[in-house]
């Protein structure tokens, strides 16, 4: 066998092995394509309507968390609903301890503890609920320290920053708005100076999320008599 034999005898077995590895290739792509698209039909879209009748206290529903644990907390116009992926329980304040039973507000710290703001008999309040004790407790007995406020006058929401808690006070007499924040330790109080009147005149309204430890995200609400 010369030379020019063996070349066209090596290109010959090359193209022939490159074109089986092309049909594996193309077998192992086209099985794939069609075990995906098997795991689609297996995996359609459902949605479970959920009612009265199922357990849930109330269609009036004003915000909903998930704790670490997948529990889904439902604030409600008639009290706190927790939600295994089974069934729905029902927490009252005539049969648990909630300081009120139309909540307003719901947020969820990093222990997982529910911050929770309610109205008892047209009054403002706040408890935060445990959910490996299942018990309530007033901001007072919560926290064993003196609190830079009064309980029933801050409303809290979750900051998008290592999940702390943020408390926003009015102080009507002064016409401005106090922030305060929780780190799951102590709270610390944010914008000791600011005139919500003086600065923002057209302004009645002002919202705080913090973003980094020195960097906060400040909304204004423009007062519709302007």
């Amino acid at each position: 066998m010369n030379k020019e034999s063996l070349i066209y005898l090596s290109n010959t077995v090359l193209v022939y092995t490159f074109n089986i590895m092309l049909k594996l290739i193309l077998l192992v792509v086209i099985f794939l394509w069609f075990s995906t698209f098997a795991m689609c039909q297996n995996h359609t879209l459902q949605i479970q309507k959920f009612g009265l009748e199922d357990g849930l206290s109330s269609y009036n529903i004003s915000k909903i968390v998930q704790d670490p644990k997948g529990y889904i907390w439902i604030a409600t116009d008639y009290g706190l609903n927790r939600y295994d992926g089974v069934e729905f329980k029902t927490y009252t304040k005539e049969e648990s301890g909630l300081c009120g039973n139309k909540i307003y507000n719901l947020a969820i710290d990093k222990l997982g503890h529910l911050w929770i703001s309610a109205d008892n008999n047209n009054q403002g309040c706040n408890s935060i609920f445990d959910p490996i004790q299942e018990k309530f407790f007033s901001l007072d007995e919560y926290f064993s320290t003196p609190l830079p406020f009064a309980p029933n006058t801050v409303g809290f929401y979750n900051s998008p920053y290592k999940k702390t808690i943020l408390l926003k006070k009015y102080v009507l007499a002064e016409d401005r708005i106090v922030f305060y924040e929780h780190d799951g330790q102590q709270f610390h109080e944010l914008y000791k100076q600011f005139d919500l009147k003086k600065e923002y005149p057209k302004h009645s309204e002002m919202h705080s999320f913090k973003i980094a430890p020195d960097r906060y995200v400040v909304s204004l609400t423009l007062n519709p008599a302007y």
